[in-house]
Parts: structure tokens; sequence; C-alpha cells
């Protein structure tokens, strides 16, 4: 068994343990059950993304979402001694201002 690799879950699944730099919206993930936090984040990305319809951006929004799956897979394919509580009251989803184009990232709450 091994110990959470945090750097390679950053870099492949960005799931992090802090708040990225360049945040320009942060919603506890657990608040996106809330119809009203949702269409927030969703359509506060599909301006940045210049999305015609609201289902462009929650597809690309759902896409990345599904990193929270590879994660967890990758914790037990590594045989990692401690899996990571992944669930929605325990994570941050961050809308990130990036160099050429907005991006997500979880922030996990230890």
């Amino acid at each position: 068994m091994s110990i959470v690799d945090f750097q390679q879950l950053e870099e492949s699944f960005y799931l992090t343990l802090h708040d990225h730099e360049n945040t320009m919206l942060a919603i506890p993930a657990l608040d996106l059950l809330k119809p009203g936090r949702m269409e927030e984040l969703i359509d506060a990305y599909g301006r940045l993304i210049h999305a015609r319809e609201r289902s462009t951006a929650a597809a690309f929004f759902m896409s990345w979402f599904a990193g929270v799956c590879s994660a967890m897979q990758h914790m037990l394919y590594r045989d990692y001694a401690q899996l990571l509580d992944l669930s929605l009251s325990n994570l941050t989803v961050q809308l990130c201002e990036g160099e050429h184009y907005p991006f997500f990232c979880l922030k996990w709450r230890k």
C-alpha cells in the first residue's frame, strides 16, 4: 500500500487541497444539488466559453466532473493506504481562469 499522491491527483484529476489562485467562483459541491446554485455555476461557465445554450456548458461541466470517478478509480488501482472521501460534502467546485480557457478544479476538504 502506498500513501496518497496529492500531486498526481492534482495534475491528473484537478483535485487539490488548496484554493486555486485564479478562482472566479467557488461553490460547495453539496450546494450544486440546489437548482439555483447549479444554474449559477453553469451560467457563469457558459458566459466564459461563449456557449449558445446552457446545455452546452452543462455537458462540458459534467464531462469534467466525471473526473471524480476517475480519481477514485486511480486511488483504488494504486492501492493507496487511504481512500479520500470524495462525497459532495467534502468538495468545493472552483471555476478558474486559465491562460487560454476557463477550467474547473475540486478542492478537497480534509
